[in-house]
Order: structure tokens, then C-alpha cells, then sequence
């Protein structure tokens, strides 16, 4: 095998480890390589096209890295990526507070709280059935109030897919605002909390991997991890429904953390996993993490940040008000 061949593998296996691996100096020094004919192709387009100069700001050197660390280094791949999701910014940003989207965001399936214990921002996912209180907020939708006195805020039948999407692209684009340009805290994490999941009323395929499709394709290498608690066999069928429209080097089952697992709960995937990234998908694997007891997830969060009814302090409660029509 020649040297430059030997690199080549060298540097594709750091693309598949996970987020430390971005640090070892030879991929570094790739990604060096890589960004300046970036630039250049990127100076070289036309004015019709959207990433010309006059269009499009490529200031942004941890942006096109990302972007480049997507698509393994590859520059046109990378051009294609880059043009494609300058067009969605066109169509999609800023995402403005319509009493549409301030009624979707009230639901509280996402919401903003706290960090995880590298720092990241932490999003909280709630798919959920709720018992009903008698205060219905303002622009909330009413259809997904039952007649049996309880409500789901995750109700695929009554919300519409374009709204709940810029819901999500909203929280993401206020967690890139606040968050440093580069280095492990200029990514998010999302928890995604079960307790009070119903597979008949809560699981939302179309959203799913439409949320899916816009992360891998706008916010390359934001995410930092998924969080998934209380674990169970319904984790399966989530990940055979995202799994098309992930980035594919994210296409591996998740990794199961071992701990007590609560009784009746079966492993998603063979307990074959440690709970450290398995060397040869690394990326992917540290990516998902199926949560299996209260003391692994405060391996993951601090306590501060963790609800009480999973052994944490936080008696965080989500506040439907603090999303106003300006």
C-alpha cells in the first residue's frame, strides 16, 4: 500500500471515530487541505449560483468544516451540500414568531433546559399523553384535547408537518446563536424523555424524519448526542424509521447502556455494548445513547438538570408563556 493510499485510510477511519477523533492533528491537517479548495471552488462559481461570494458568506470556517466532515472531505460533494442548503436558508430563515408556530412551540415537545456534563446545550423531547388541566394557553391546539380528559402534545392527527418542523428549526437556530463557533460545546444534545410515550398516539413518523432530514442536512455535526430514556423495545421502531434519512455514517443501531435495567424493559439492540463507542462506528454509535437507568443518565446530565422523577434535583416545569407574539 502506497503512502498517500495509507493516509487516505488513515483519515477515513478519524472521519468514522467520534468527536475526539476531529482533534488528532492529521486529520487537522486535512481538513486544512480540504477547506482551501473549498474556498477555492467556492470563489470560482458564477454569480447565478448560490454560493457565489456576492450571495453566500463562507467567512465561516468551523460552517464549511462541518459541512466538509459531513461529506468525508469530499469537495464537490461538499459544493452540492452546501448549495442545496444555501437554498433552505434562502426559503427558510430567519423563522419568525407567527401565532402558528408560538401555538406549536407552547405544546412543549421541545424545549431548551440546561447542559449536559461536556457542557452542551441540552434540548428536552417530550413525546407525551398528559392528564388535561382546565387552562388551555392561548393558540394552543384545542383538536388535541380528548374528551377523556387527556391530551397529547405529540398527536401526528392534529399538528401540521410544516409548522412542527420550524418549531424544531427555531429552537435549533436559537441554540447556534448562543453557541461558541467551534469545539464540543458548539453543539446541542437532545433527551429525549419517554415517560408517558403512547406508540398508538405519540409516535410521529412524518415528523421524525422530516426533523431527521433538516438536522442532517442544514446542521451537520451539531449534534452532539441523543439521549433516549426510559428505553424499550419502541426504540427499535423509531430508529428503522429514521434510519433512511440519516447522514450514512450514522446508519448503526444505537448503542445500549448496561445498568439496572427496569424490569419488563428489553434491550432495543444485542447487550453486546459497553457503553463506549465501538471502534469501527464510533461516530455513530456515540451519537445514540439508549439510556437504561436513572444512574446511567447521570453519567450523561447533571443532577441540576435531571427531573426528580429520574433521581436528578431539577424541578424544572416547561412554561407555555415564554413564547410571545412580538
Amino acid at each position: 500500500m502506497t503512502e498517500a493510499k495509507l493516509r487516505e485510510k488513515q483519515i477515513a477511519a478519524l472521519l468514522s471515530a467520534g468527536d475526539d477523533a476531529l482533534d488528532d492533528p492529521l486529520l487537522q491537517q486535512a481538513l486544512d487541505q480540504a477547506e482551501a479548495e473549498l474556498r477555492s471552488a467556492i470563489q470560482g462559481t458564477p454569480p447565478s449560483n448560490r454560493l457565489h461570494p456576492g450571495r453566500f458568506d463562507a467567512g465561516d470556517s468551523a460552517m464549511l468544516r462541518r459541512f466538509l466532515v459531513a461529506r468525508k472531505l469530499h469537495i464537490d460533494a461538499t459544493m452540492e451540500m452546501l448549495e442545496k442548503h444555501a437554498a433552505w436558508r434562502e426559503g427558510t430563515l430567519p423563522v419568525n414568531l407567527t401565532e402558528d408556530l408560538v401555538g406549536e412551540l407552547r405544546k412543549g415537545k421541545g424545549y431548551p433546559q440546561g447542559v449536559d456534563l461536556r457542557g452542551r446545550q441540552l434540548i428536552v423531547v417530550r413525546s407525551r399523553c398528559e392528564q388535561q388541566s382546565q387552562h388551555i394557553p392561548p393558540f394552543f391546539d384545542r383538536r388535541s384535547h380528548t374528551s377523556f380528559g387527556w391530551r397529547s402534545n405529540f398527536d401526528p392527527k392534529v399538528r401540521d408537518l410544516e409548522t412542527a418542523i420550524r418549531a424544531v428549526t427555531y429552537l435549533v437556530e436559537k441554540c447556534c446563536e448562543t453557541a461558541p463557533a467551534s469545539g464540543p460545546q458548539s453543539q446541542f444534545v437532545i433527551f429525549y424523555d419517554r415517560s408517558d410515550f403512547s406508540l398508538s398516539k405519540n409516535l410521529d413518523r412524518e415528523m421524525i424524519k422530516g426533523v431527521v432530514s433538516t438536522l442532517s442536512d442544514n446542521y451537520p455535526e451539531r449534534l452532539g448526542a441523543v439521549y433516549i430514556y426510559p428505553a424499550g423495545p419502541i426504540v427499535n421502531v423509531v430508529f428503522k424509521v429514521i434510519s433512511p434519512f440519516m447522514d450514512p455514517r450514522r446508519v448503526h443501531a444505537p448503542c445500549v447502556h448496561l445498568g439496572r435495567r427496569p424490569a419488563r424493559v428489553r434491550p432495543a439492540v444485542p447487550l453486546n455494548c459497553t457503553g463506549e463507542p465501538f471502534p469501527r462506528h464510533g461516530r455513530t454509535r456515540a451519537k445514540v445513547h439508549v439510556v437504561t437507568s436513572d444512574a446511567m443518565l447521570a453519567t450523561l446530565i447533571p443532577k441540576e438538570h435531571i427531573p426528580q422523577r429520574y433521581g436528578g434535583t431539577s424541578s424544572f416545569e416547561f412554561d407555555p408563556s415564554v413564547y410571545q407574539l412580538p
